[in-house]
This record gives structure tokens, sequence and C-alpha cells, in this order.
């Protein structure tokens, strides 16, 4: 990725400046891992993400699989979280 700053003077652009170049190097790291841990994680993280946007005095109380398919490596779930949250807001009270 190149980045160019020309040299500045009041509106004008002068031909010489500053260029920054920055190399960056991926790496693709492929690990299998057994159907019974992909689910665990995968639960795991769909609760991170309630808790994430609800707020951390969100309590899960119940969990239901609802549809469950491995395909090509991949495991697919749609999961039924019941949870209690705080939906209460505070406003002032205007007379």
């Amino acid at each position: 990725m190149t980045k160019l700053d020309p040299l500045t003077w009041r509106s004008f652009k002068l031909p010489i400046g500053w260029m920054s170049e920055k190399i960056l190097e991926t790496t693709f790291i492929e690990l299998a891992i057994s159907e019974e841990k992909a689910k665990n994680e995968g639960i795991e993280a769909a609760k991170r993400d309630i808790m994430s946007k609800y707020g951390i005095n969100s309590v899960v109380l119940t969990q239901k699989i609802l549809h469950e398919k491995t395909e090509n490596g991949k495991v697919y779930m749609k999961v039924h979280f019941e949870v209690d949250q705080d939906i209460a807001k505070e406003l002032p009270i205007v007379q």
C-alpha cells in the first residue's frame, strides 16, 4: 500500500512530498476440528454476541438448537436463545 503526501503551500500542491509504503503479509491457517467442538464454539460465539449487543447484565435462560446440518466440512446451526435483559430506560421527569 503506497501513500503519497504532497507538500502544499496555501492551496498549491508542489511536485515534491513524502511517500510511505506499507508492506503487509497474510498467512492462512486451516485447522480441522471435531464437529462437537465446532458446535460448542458456535454457541459460545453467539452468546458473546448477545452479551456485547444487549449488555453484560443479560442472562441466557435457555437455548434450543432448531436446525443443524453439516456440509462440506462446515457446521450450520440455528439456535434459539431465551434471554433475560433489562429494557428499562432512565428519562428525566419534565414538568
